[in-house]
């Protein structure tokens, strides 16, 4: 169904950021390597949120060496918490960074979970008071406790680890507990 329509379209010297009947997708213009994945990305969706859940698939378009990241929590580049999802290795990482410091990060972790077959990957971020779980394609890949950030914005991205990718985003849903 069709989305609103806040996504920013835009062409940069990394990537061109198109919408399309409701799907978000991301042309990343520059390749990566596995040693320094080249990234590009998008942190505007809505208001800053505090506790919430995010459900939004995500596939990698043309099957290369890549996968996709979801910020969140995001108050800046450099304060923020990044899920990071290899689509190719059927890999995910959760770092935080601080002061433009990664100030923890699980390193990459193996997940069954991930479709490394160019099929859809559903994540669910569920972040409320200092609880922070996340799960991909139903099953539960993080569950932490982290109180550095406790409100800040919704981001997507793409990860290059060799040619560039382009990357779907659709059926982006955030809610938000009722108050009362």
């Amino acid at each position: 169904r069709q989305g609103a329509k806040e996504a920013v379209e835009s062409e940069t010297e990394f990537a061109t950021h198109s919408e399309d009947g409701g799907r978000y997708t991301i042309a990343m213009k520059i390749p990566g390597v596995p040693e320094e994945p080249a990234q590009a990305w998008w942190t505007g969706f809505g208001p800053e949120l505090t506790d919430f859940t995010m459900t939004l698939d995500a596939r990698v378009v043309n099957q290369v060496d890549a996968g996709f990241s979801v910020f969140f929590r995001h108050v800046d580049n450099d304060n923020t918490y990044v899920l990071a999802v290899d689509g190719k290795d059927a890999q995910v990482l959760l770092m935080k960074r601080v002061n433009g410091e990664v100030a923890g990060n699980t390193g990459w972790q193996p997940s069954s979970a991930v479709d490394a077959k160019g099929g859809v990957n559903r994540v669910v971020i569920r972040c409320f008071e200092d609880q922070i779980r996340v799960n991909v394609n139903g099953e539960d890949v993080f569950e932490m406790r982290d109180g550095a950030f406790r409100k800040g914005r919704i981001g997507i991205g793409t990860i290059a680890f060799g040619p560039p990718p382009v990357i779907s985003f659709d059926n982006i849903i955030i809610t938000t507990p009722s108050e009362g």
